[in-house]
């Protein structure tokens, strides 16, 4: 009958034979989007907002969201700072290739194809400079020690909201880490840095509302509602591939550079995934609470293993 030759395993063959196309056509749309980007901003343009040389200021609240002007955080800020002292071309060349080889590594479980475009479009974001690479890494970095994801926190701001992935698998102690840490750094910026705080919160201020021009504006609000519900649903089925999605959600600015995100889903397809799992298990402490995942003990990988899916 035909209803008996529809099983489980052949869904599954069907689910994996469309996998590639559809790897590959985001991978071409990210390529094509940040092609396009690169075009009209030219190379180096955000390269420049990172660079902090000890002569000017660190912010300037008259220029434009979109003017290459640094808007992180004052810890962001002393973070980059010594690399201030390099030439604008030096630091250039090593931010560009810091960028590119975090997309190769992030990309590398790909099948050959759609990880030549996917990297192809790395390198045309990298060359941009956004560093939407760093919070990639964060995603994945961030699955075994969470306060990484303070680097969303003191960057871009809205995207922290992925931490929630923590408090909705009750993992108090993780949550204490990173409040513990995040209230350090910004104490000592604070003294390092005197006043520059209130001139960030006033830039943020102002740059609410300035919408971009590569891609159609969507409204904060309906993508912070999509993202919180995308996150608690991954959260209850413990599936960390929605993180990247609810960065995307909740990108400030919804620009084609967003698409950088997606360059950790590879790796979260893997052992990154156990370890994410593996936090919420420890932090509920009961005995029954890993096999609810349903993997074996041998099935985890062990700490610093990696299981690249090809």
């Amino acid at each position: 009958m035909l209803v008996d030759r529809v099983t489980p395993s052949r869904v599954a063959s069907r689910a994996a034979s469309l996998r590639g196309p559809f790897t590959l056509g985001i991978a071409a749309l990210a390529l094509f989007y940040g092609s396009f980007n690169l075009y009209i901003y030219g190379p180096f343009v955000d390269t420049r907002a990172y660079w902090l040389p000890w002569s000017r200021p660190i912010y300037d609240p008259a220029l434009n969201l979109w003017m290459p002007h640094f808007v992180y955080s004052p810890v962001a800020a002393l973070a980059l700072r010594p690399f201030g002292l390099l030439p604008f071309p030096v630091f250039a060349v090593l931010w560009t290739v810091l960028g590119i080889s975090a997309y190769a590594w992030l990309l590398r479980p790909l099948a050959l194809v759609p990880r030549l475009v996917a990297l192809l479009a790395g390198c045309a974001l990298a060359l941009n400079g956004n560093s939407e690479w760093t919070l990639a890494l964060m995603v994945l970095l961030g699955m075994r020690h969470a306060p990484v994801w303070l680097l969303a926190a003191f960057t871009k701001v809205i995207p922290f909201l992925g931490f929630g992935w923590f408090v909705l698998l009750r993992d108090w102690r993780a949550v204490a880490q990173t409040a513990l840490i995040g209230g350090t750094l910004m104490a000592i910026s604070a003294v390092i840095l005197p006043g520059e705080w209130v001139t960030w919160a006033h830039m943020l201020v102002t740059f609410t509302g300035q919408a971009g021009v590569l891609v159609p504006a969507v409204p904060l609000v309906p993508r912070l509602v999509a993202a919180a519900a995308l996150l608690a649903w991954g959260a209850l089925r413990r599936q960390p591939l929605v993180l990247p999605l609810v960065l995307i959600a909740t990108q400030p600015d919804l620009q084609p550079w967003a698409f950088g995100y997606l360059a950790a889903v590879p790796r979260l397809s893997g052992a990154w995934s156990s370890a994410a799992i593996d936090t919420g298990a420890r932090s509920q402490g009961s005995a029954d609470a890993r096999p609810a995942t349903g993997r074996t003990p041998e099935a985890t990988a062990a700490p610093g293993r990696t299981v690249e899916a090809r």
